[in-house]
């Protein structure tokens, strides 16, 4: 009985299998405008990116849940993360969670290394929630401490 042939289709399946992927990720990239294709090469790939780009891949390809699970792990691991705090923050407020991303302000103030983006946030969180004399007192404070 003859060997396969390993030139064409099928011949070998791992290598045709990894080129289909790859094939695969390369169209969601040009069609999908970018987002979706990352965000498929950084799940479906065995890469060593790490957890804040997987997570920051998932937040712009609309996968906020998973989003979150990734910024969750990195705040585990990581509890001083501006950057896990910025994108949850974004996230909660996003999908209408503003209790939640009040949690994550109150943690990001006292555990994040640049409290100036925290209160900022807190800022801002303040508006949403339509607590206009905490954010006009929080402004104040921040202003007078540059």
């Amino acid at each position: 009985m003859p060997k396969p042939d390993k030139s064409k289709a099928g011949g070998d399946k791992p290598k045709s299998r990894k080129k289909l992927w790859i094939l695969l990720a390369v169209i969601l990239v040009v069609v999908g405008g970018g987002a979706a294709g990352t965000y498929f090469v950084l799940k479906r790939g065995k890469s060593r990116t790490s957890l804040l780009q997987r997570a920051y891949a998932a937040q712009r390809a609309g996968d906020l849940p998973i989003a979150d699970t990734y910024l969750r792990e990195v705040l585990t691991s990581d509890p001083g993360n501006d950057g896990a705090y910025s994108l949850l923050y974004g996230n909660l407020v996003q999908s209408g969670q503003l209790e939640e991303a009040q949690v994550v302000v109150d943690q990001w103030r006292e555990k994040g290394s640049q409290p100036l983006l925290a209160k900022k946030a807190a800022i801002d969180l303040a508006t949403r929630r339509f607590q206009w004399r905490d954010a006009e007192r929080m402004a104040r404070d921040l202003a007078e401490e540059d």
